[in-house]
């Protein structure tokens, strides 16, 4: 959405720094080429936590949840997209690819 409103991506991320949207994905891991030197949109998505090892540790804990009776709505979500970026072929690729998920299904891949 941030790209289909012509936002300025480098004033989203001083926003949501400074903001309650600041956390560790946003400080490390924006899903967009060159807004963060560091991060790995911008170093051809190379791996801090592979998005395959990222579902497989999803996908334990909302099989225990099931085994103590724990609804767990947003990692059902999470697990979806983790696993939608898997049979694109970004599982090897960091977590944070998810975002090409998300970029594509807007259309802003």
């Amino acid at each position: 959405m941030i790209k289909a409103c012509n936002v300025d991506l480098d004033a989203a991320l001083e926003v949501l720094l400074a903001s309650t949207g600041n956390c560790t994905a946003v400080q490390t891991r924006v899903p967009f080429e060159g807004v963060q030197q560091t991060s790995p949109a911008t170093n051809e998505w190379k791996p801090g936590f592979a998005t395959e090892l990222m579902l497989k540790d999803l996908r334990l804990a909302l099989t225990q949840a099931a085994r103590v009776g724990v609804p767990m709505r947003a990692t059902v979500m999470s697990e979806a997209l983790h696993a939608q970026a898997v049979n694109a072929g970004y599982g090897r690729e960091d977590m944070s690819a998810i975002g090409k998920v998300v970029r594509a299904e807007a259309g802003q891949l």
